[in-house]
């Protein structure tokens, strides 16, 4: 792939250019530490504004580098399902020690893998799934906790009279309890929130 107007900004560091063929489009080449190269879309066709947008994403680059954190967004989904993965592997490791070894591991239970797979699974990737992880803000988990509220009493399952899921493999369905007709307490969602 050939570059067309390509522009040292910062010496080794920052460079901008378009792609020859494709849209009008500015993309950069930054250079943070020694080795790690990012190659992103400015979303721009203007140079100036690519210039600003590409030392910008330099300068927060740079510095999450120097802090030690990533510099590839995770999504929501991605990092809870690798969770999920984590805590079933320290589960099977518990498992497979004798029973007086297990007591040190006793987090790791296959009843706290299946509480956390539903919670996960059912309220916290269903409502953050799709946004990266950095991005999560207290207003979203404000909301989260606003949905959360709402999910029996008014909101998705609301109509619903009763509770289907599965257990030991089979399908057991069971009406509605008084507890799950009412919001759940503030200890509950901090619960959901922690995966505690």
């Amino acid at each position: 792939m050939a570059y067309i107007n390509r522009e040292v900004i910062r010496k080794d560091k920052v460079e901008i250019y378009q792609r020859s063929g494709e849209s009008p489009r500015w993309y950069a080449k930054l250079r943070i530490g020694r080795k790690i190269t990012k190659r992103p879309s400015l979303g721009t066709t203007d140079r100036e504004e690519a210039e600003r947008i590409a030392l910008d994403l330099y300068q927060e680059l740079e510095f999450k580098h120097g802090k030690g954190l990533s510099l590839s967004p995770k999504r929501f989904s991605k990092v809870a399902a690798d969770f999920l993965t984590h805590y079933q592997q320290k589960v099977e490791m518990r498992e497979s020690l004798p029973a007086t070894k297990q007591l040190n591991l006793k987090k790791y239970s296959r009843n706290q893998l299946e509480k956390k797979s539903v919670i996960i699974n059912k309220f916290l990737i269903p409502f953050f799934g799709n946004k990266n992880i950095q991005d999560i803000s207290d207003r979203d988990v404000a909301d989260y906790t606003e949905h959360r509220e709402a999910y029996w009493c008014t909101g998705d399952r609301a109509q619903e009279e009763s509770v289907t899921y599965k257990r030991n493999g089979r399908t057991v369905k069971r009406p509605k309890r008084d507890a799950e007709k009412a919001p759940p307490s503030y200890t509950t969602i901090n619960k959901d929130l922690t995966c505690a």
